[in-house]
């Protein structure tokens, strides 16, 4: 949905009735305990594989390829803005310190596709992007850890962005993205952004089926 495109707007419908997490029934992946943090740091082209990132990864240059399967990020966060097929990226962390929870990154002029496991064969939850730990408190992290996908055209994200205690800051995207599914448990839109919703592409493993904007 490009905001920009819509010439007859309707007047927002208020009072709707809340309801429940769509994706509460979404178990929380396992992953490994991480007793030493540090971040990875990535500057070149290279290849990474599914693991649990004590620190989080970092990516400053280089085209990176993400293998297909399940990315824990336990502390640091992720800053990510080149290529993975298949990848479901699971984000958690401490209240603070060495492994404190740090919120998703992909900003300025990043050239992000990333799309979300279509089966479980490589480990992933199917039609999940971004999981973050629900577990997390926003009342501990508040707004100095929102997580912000802002990577402008260039930017493909087809999956479930799923941040249920935390704030998503969410602008830009690609308007050639399939689907996109956002579940926050704040959402704040800016600029001229893309929300598509061509689930005919999906080949049914989208994890939401009914689709509504609520605050």
């Amino acid at each position: 949905m490009d905001q920009n495109a819509c010439t007859n707007p309707q007047s927002p419908t208020t009072g709707v009735t809340p309801f429940s997490d769509p994706l509460a029934g979404v178990a929380t992946p396992s992953y490994k305990t991480c007793t030493s943090w540090s971040t990875l740091n990535i500057s070149s082209t290279r290849t990474i594989s599914p693991d649990t990132y004590c620190g989080g990864i970092s990516i400053n240059g280089g085209t990176v390829t993400l293998n297909p399967g399940l990315y824990v990020m336990n502390g640091g966060g992720t800053s990510i803005t080149d290529l993975g097929k298949g990848v479901t990226i699971f984000n958690t962390g401490a209240v603070s310190g060495s492994g404190g929870y740090r919120g998703i990154k992909i900003t300025g002029g990043s050239t992000a596709t990333l799309s979300a496991p279509t089966d479980t064969s490589n480990g992933g939850i199917v039609g999940i992007l971004f999981f973050e730990d629900r577990n997390v408190s926003w009342s501990a992290v508040g707004s100095s850890q929102t997580s912000q996908i802002t990577g402008g055209s260039n930017t493909s994200l087809v999956g479930a962005l799923y941040f249920p205690t935390t704030t998503l800051t969410y602008s830009g995207g690609s308007s050639l993205t399939a689907w996109t599914d956002i579940v926050a448990y704040q959402l704040q839109v800016t600029g001229p952004s893309w929300i598509n919703d061509n689930y005919s592409l999906s080949s049914g493993y989208s994890p939401i089926h009914t689709a509504a904007l609520t605050e």
